[in-house]
């Protein structure tokens, strides 16, 4: 597994959006990757290629911590991008790694899927701080 690792994420489209899906990709952190080594290691059903790497049963349980916490997950999207900006990740990659739509005209989104280890560079500016 390389570090940080890159996680493809596919977003259904949510009616009146303009585009049919929207794609993008963003990382798990080091201590991340190292946990999740860790679950899939402790997992008593064989993996295969298409078994989930998040099962609902963690995302529930991801929820449910979020909410006890009282905060909520744009609360957490807002600290990544904080985050990012404070070590001097670029815009265009935060933007990114967060999937927010392009323009038309904004060839950069097209550009950054092609460059995962641009991406991954970036991103390890910001790692140890998740």
């Amino acid at each position: 597994m390389e570090v940080p690792s890159r996680i493809q994420i596919v977003e259904i489209p949510v009616r009146n959006r303009h585009s049919a899906i929207i794609k993008y990709c963003t990382f798990l952190s080091s201590r991340g990757c190292g946990e999740l080594l860790d679950d899939l290691k402790s997992r008593s059903q064989p993996l295969h290629v298409d078994s989930p790497v998040v099962t609902e049963q963690a995302f529930k349980a991801a929820e449910e911590a979020v909410h006890a916490a009282g905060i909520r997950w744009h609360d957490l999207r807002d600290y990544f991008h904080a985050s990012c900006m404070k070590v001097g990740v670029s815009q265009h990659v935060i933007d990114f790694m967060l999937g927010h739509v392009a323009r038309k005209e904004d060839h950069a989104r097209e550009m950054l899927s092609r460059e995962i280890d641009y991406l991954r560079k970036e991103y390890r500016k910001v790692d140890e701080q998740f």
